[in-house]
């Protein structure tokens, strides 16, 4: 007999000043069948009570959690799993459009993989900058990868738009709350392969990532001292030498490259 695959996904939405993105996010999600609830997590925003009006007057369905401190995005991820009921968790950015489809290729794909620790669709991202990829030297990898038709591997997949089990998410510890913001998905996926899991990106499914906006409004400064903070903590806790000398490196050129897209 086959397994009905209906109501069996929990979604986890970590906002941030995002009262201007959420509505069309959680519009997007509205024709899933697979979707048992929908949790959003507010981090102590500024805008949070218009967030809460936006998601009170047009999705009454919506479970809509209002911290008091901005605890992380890791951390915000770990609170909505422990009041999740879904047997799936699709943990999500406010500014990811989710198309009709998407969540239920992800879940017939991981149902029928044992081997997939957790999954995401491929990511569009159509308002990156086009030196973006230059810049981080990531334009040979993406082009290969948009190409792709089939499945494929990966050491990592992209906290924006990640299904993994419930149970498995939280027998890993969820995500390490050390990270503040930023390598908390590279710790996660390093944490699945330890376990004999595989990390999977499925082009068959997609999402629009309208990239940056949900962290615009901190500034650019900040995120460059979180990320370094970050990419040192996964460097330590890895035991990554070579990512250890890199970011000792590298800092100094991502102040510049802060400065860089901020002017651009």
């Amino acid at each position: 007999m086959e397994r009905t695959l209906k109501n069996t996904v929990s979604v986890v939405v970590v906002t941030y000043n995002s009262s201007a993105l959420i509505g069309e996010c959680l519009k997007s999600l509205s024709s899933c069948q697979e979707i048992k609830e929908i949790i959003v997590i507010d981090n102590a925003s500024p805008d949070q009570a218009v967030s809460w009006v936006v998601i009170t007057d047009n999705f009454s369905g919506v479970k809509f959690v209002a911290n008091q401190k901005n605890i992380g995005y890791g951390a915000a991820v770990n609170q909505g799993a422990r009041i999740a009921k879904g047997e799936h968790l699709f943990f999500m950015n406010p500014d990811v459009i989710v198309p009709h489809g998407t969540i239920e290729k992800l879940v017939a794909f991981m149902e029928s993989h044992p081997d997939c620790g957790a999954c995401s669709p491929y990511i569009q991202t159509p308002t990156k900058p086009w030196w973006y990829s230059w810049i981080v030297l990531r334009m040979p990898v993406a082009f290969a990868r948009s190409s792709k038709k089939s499945p494929y591997k990966v050491k990592f997949l992209l906290a924006c738009a990640t299904l993994v089990k419930r149970d498995f998410f939280l027998q890993l510890g969820g995500f390490d709350e050390r990270f503040f913001l930023y390598y908390e998905d590279r710790d996660l996926g390093y944490r699945i392969r330890e376990k004999g899991k595989f990390n999977y990106v499925v082009p068959s499914s997609s999402v629009i990532h309208f990239y940056g906006k949900s962290s615009a409004t901190i500034p650019i400064e900040e995120k460059g001292k979180i990320l370094t903070e970050s990419r040192w903590y996964f460097a330590k806790k890895h035991n990554l030498r070579g990512l250890k000398l890199w970011s000792k490196i590298y800092s100094p050129i991502q102040k510049v490259l802060c400065w860089l897209a901020s002017w651009l």
